[in-house]
């Protein structure tokens, strides 16, 4: 990585000064779009080159989080030299706050699709250890630890959610995991892994009893052919990595794609110098897709409902539940419905289950509210919550809406 910082300061440096001549162009001198395009492209192609480097840089050492103890490990060292060289390169050519966060989204995002990549589908780890799973847990919070100084903690997060989720699955005892019986109880466990990976990684773990993981597996496989994609970045990694698979050679990013966010960057910062614009939304062919698969979807028949009076009271832990809003799900209804459960937390020790829907919070009437709306009462509420819950009567019902629950549409 040290040998590429200077043509990175480079590359970086006439990045930034194309966004900054863009923004005077379009201010000074009221020059249309098509008339500064050749220079946005520019901009974008310097990006697009910058990122390669740093992607090409980091798939030499993207390993080293599954083989390197996070303790043995300096920093910076391996990924972490990668991303840190980058950063600075950024910070000192003074780019665009915004789009290094985006940058980073993206080089975050690499590195979780390579990672899932070695898990499930790289023949050179096709028997996962508990001790695998338990460094790779202790890389990613090294890796945590880092986002978070240098401000990009958000960016981290939202990329990371699903490899912690498959690095916890991998790093769990065997015999515990032989407590859960069924595809089901897993994917309330780990709700943010697909189906179909969860029975990758189930079918390479060593150490398990092979009758038991069988039947498990084969039940994710076919919830993973019924299931709608879910997508846990607002960059497009699946067209932007095409990873190497052979035995003999290490994954390469044989080519990269950024997404229209960091294309229409200088878009987004020379309009604040011009008249208002008008929002048009955009029929883009993610939003087509989503539509045609709501046509095709199954509808949720519940039976009979309950409505449950419930007190939560976090004293020194966290309230151990996710929230999701109906109408992004299978289910499509408007609300806000319980999601996972950390285990033994506050929520679940009270009997909160998923699937569970929020009528009032505080005494607040909740349920016809906006999500977002919900969602900061229910923040701004603290640690003791008094809820009224609307619950299926029937439990299978409950765990029939759960799976709905589960499922993302977009």
């Amino acid at each position: 990585m040290i040998a590429r910082l200077p043509i990175l300061h480079e590359l970086f440096y006439w990045s930034s000064n194309s966004a900054e001549i863009s923004i005077f162009w379009k201010r000074a001198l009221n020059l249309s779009e098509s008339e500064i395009l050749p220079l946005t492209n520019m901009t974008s192609r310097l990006i697009q080159k910058c990122i390669s480097l740093a992607c090409e840089t980091m798939v030499n050492h993207i390993e080293e989080l599954l083989t390197k103890s996070p303790f043995e490990m300096e920093v910076p060292y391996g990924v972490i030299s990668v991303l840190d060289g980058t950063f600075t390169a950024m910070k000192d050519t003074k780019l665009p706050e915004s789009l290094v966060k985006s940058s980073f989204r993206y080089l975050f995002s690499t590195v979780v699709n390579l990672l899932m990549d070695l898990l499930t589908e790289n023949p050179s780890y096709t028997k996962l250890e508990w001790s695998l799973g338990v460094r790779l847990r202790g890389n990613l919070d090294n890796l945590a630890k880092w986002a978070a100084t240098k401000g990009l903690e958000m960016e981290f997060q939202k990329a990371n959610t699903k490899v912690s989720e498959a690095a916890d699955l991998v790093a769990t005892p065997r015999a515990q995991l032989s407590q859960i019986c069924s595809a089901v109880q897993l994917r309330r466990r780990y709700p943010n892994l697909g189906a179909g990976q969860m029975a990758k990684i189930l079918a390479r773990l060593t150490d398990t009893d092979i009758d038991f993981v069988k039947p498990i597996a084969q039940e994710l496989n076919e919830l993973a052919s019924t299931s709608i994609s879910r997508f846990g970045s607002s960059l497009d990694s699946s067209k932007a990595l095409k990873i190497c698979l052979s035995p003999h050679e290490k994954p390469q990013i044989m080519s990269l794609l950024l997404s229209d966010e960091i294309q229409s960057f200088i878009n987004i910062i020379s309009y604040k110098f011009g008249p208002p614009r008008i929002a048009v939304e955009k029929v883009t062919r993610k939003k087509r897709s989503r539509k045609q698969k709501e046509e095709k979807l199954p509808i949720f028949e519940g039976g009979e409902e309950e409505k449950i009076s419930m007190r939560i009271e976090a004293q020194n832990e966290k309230l151990g539940l996710t929230l999701t809003c109906g109408l992004d799900t299978m289910l499509k209804k408007k609300g806000v419905f319980v999601r996972s459960l950390t285990q033994d937390g506050a929520a679940e020790k009270v009997g909160m289950k998923i699937g569970d829907k929020i009528l009032t919070v505080n005494y607040k009437n909740v349920e016809s509210m906006e999500y977002s709306s919900a969602i900061k009462i229910i923040r701004d509420s603290g640690k003791i919550l008094n809820l009224t819950l609307a619950r299926q009567k029937d439990t299978l019902s409950q765990e029939r809406l759960a799976e709905f629950i589960l499922n993302d549409l977009i």
